[in-house]
């Protein structure tokens, strides 16, 4: 059951470090990629998504990640539990590009509050021809500003955040699971790992629900991530600056 909640946890990691515009406050998490049901797939085509994906595909597409951590523990006899939210939204249509993130944090330790929201921040990108991208971000103020640069501002690649799970996800390991709806770890005996799918040969959504109640006295662990992929059909319209 570690191992699984590694999983998760390397996961959001792998999210995490891609993506580094702010957040602001949020609370749930959608459970969209738990109703997609994937098709099989076979050991190439896992490794067209995971390895040799062709960049073109993530040109038109809209990714959503969520994910919520529960925790509930005792510290020297007193009581914390707190819950955080995460949720990604990342659209691309040819030039244009959007990022929007939504943190937060609700809880106690005893009776002190464990509240907390990160500032808002949204991230536009424009494709130049030139090579360069022009970045519109919100200054102190809330109002839109641009610049021009040679890199990416902080926006994030799809096709670079799906390549990186080639390192947490091996065909081999996998199996289908008509009950689950996707490929788990075949020693996924209590059903509480990542399940992949697929969907037109293409990375369609990730989904996990972990639970894990080690003692009353160490605590409890929650975990619920969900991302799913839409391909095709995606506009950003960029502010007016």
């Amino acid at each position: 059951m570690k191992g699984k909640k590694l999983m998760c946890a390397a996961a959001v990691a792998v999210l995490s470090a891609g993506i580094t515009c702010g957040a602001a406050a949020c609370s749930g998490v959608s459970t969209a990629a738990k109703g997609i049901k994937s098709e099989e797939i076979t050991a190439q085509q896992w490794d067209d998504v995971f390895v040799f994906a062709d960049k073109a595909i993530y040109s038109d597409c809209k990714l959503e990640f969520g994910v919520m951590y529960n925790t509930v523990y005792y510290d020297v006899g007193i009581k914390v539990e707190y819950t955080t939210y995460t949720n990604v939204t990342l659209t691309v249509a040819g030039d244009n590009a959007y990022c929007r993130i939504t943190a937060s944090q609700k809880g106690k330790y005893g009776d002190i509050s464990l509240d907390k929201d990160l500032p808002d921040e949204e991230i536009y990108l424009r494709s130049n021809t030139d090579g360069t991208n022009t970045i519109y971000e919100k200054d102190a103020s809330g109002e839109w500003v641009t610049y021009t640069s040679s890199d990416t501002g902080g926006m994030p690649d799809i096709g670079d955040l799906v390549g990186e799970f080639d390192v947490l996800f091996d065909f081999e390991d996998y199996v289908y699971s008509k009950d689950r709806k996707g490929y788990v770890v075949s020693s996924d005996i209590e059903g509480d790992g990542c399940v992949i799918k697929f969907k037109d040969g293409k990375l369609a959504g990730i989904w996990q629900e972990y639970d894990d109640v080690t003692s009353s006295i160490d605590g409890r662990e929650k975990i619920t991530m969900s991302l799913t992929i839409k391909y095709g059909g995606q506009k950003v319209k960029l502010p007016n600056v």
